[in-house]
């Protein structure tokens, strides 16, 4: 079985201002990290300022020529004079997990959404001439298998032993178009999709039951039926038409639109 292939989640403007340098010699990449989102839940709007605008270099520290260009420095300034309380609630809510160091890169594992623990990335720091350089955040090498729910259905409909075989409590994200924002009769919130909405078949009558966990609830109220999303769960299996998955969370960054009036979420 062929995992669709992974959608790249792009994350806010916010992320590019941090390619700036601090003296390695004091702090490593994980302390370094800990005060920046330390600062921004401490409301430290000057702390965040300083730090995004202290660049030096852009993509490629390494290279003295590369230094940011004046006018982008304007830019930056005003993007972060709109946008300054957003960045600080979103630093605010990132987490740390974790390292992972792969020879002189220093990666430091965060989760960057609070309703998304499957949604991990690696900010990849650098010592350069004893100072500390973000030069990557790699969003792919912590992710999961991804597929297409038209595909997914098609494994099991082919040979649903194998299928349930290979990824019966695996973790995997699926995209698919959005046929319920609804509770079952135990008062349980899930997402489903179908393939009514995906192929606009009448007679195709499976779908994807994706039961939500509880701190992606305010997310799930914004999602409306024939919205393309994605979601990431652990697979439980198929039951008869039903494909299900558990413990679900909605990729936030395919959620857009309005918030759901219908919505039966209380």
């Amino acid at each position: 079985m062929k995992p669709f292939k992974k959608i790249r989640i792009v994350l806010t403007p916010l992320i590019f201002f941090l390619s700036f340098s601090i003296e390695a010699g004091s702090s490593d990449a994980t302390l370094y990290v800990q005060k920046l989102f330390s600062g921004a839940c401490k409301n430290d709007k000057s702390l965040l300022k300083d730090h995004m605008f202290e660049v030096i270099r852009t993509n490629q520290p390494d290279d003295p020529s590369k230094a940011l260009d004046p006018e982008n420095i304007d830019d930056r300034q005003a993007e972060f004079d709109a946008n300054k309380d957003l960045y600080i609630k979103q630093f605010c809510n990132m987490k740390i997990l974790g390292e992972r160091n792969e020879g002189q890169i220093l990666g430091v594992i965060v989760r960057e959404y609070p309703t998304n623990p499957y949604f991990k990335s690696i900010w990849k720091f650098k010592k350069i001439a004893n100072k500390l350089y973000l030069i990557e955040v790699d969003e792919t090498t912590l992710g999961y298998p991804q597929y297409e729910y038209r595909d997914l259905k098609s494994e099991f409909e082919s040979n649903a032993l194998k299928a349930s075989s290979e990824l019966q409590g695996k973790i995997i994200g699926v995209n698919g178009t959005v046929w319920k924002v609804d509770k079952d009769l135990l008062g349980k919130p899930y997402i489903a999709f179908s393939g009514l909405e995906e192929t606009g078949n009448s007679f195709d009558f499976g779908f994807l039951k994706c039961f939500l966990l509880p701190e992606t609830l305010g997310l799930a109220r914004m999602v409306e039926k024939g919205q393309r999303i994605n979601v990431t769960g652990k697979l439980v299996g198929q039951e008869f038409i039903k494909i299900e998955l558990k413990e679900c969370a909605i990729s936030e960054s395919t959620v857009r639109g309005e918030g759901n009036e219908d919505s039966n979420w209380q």
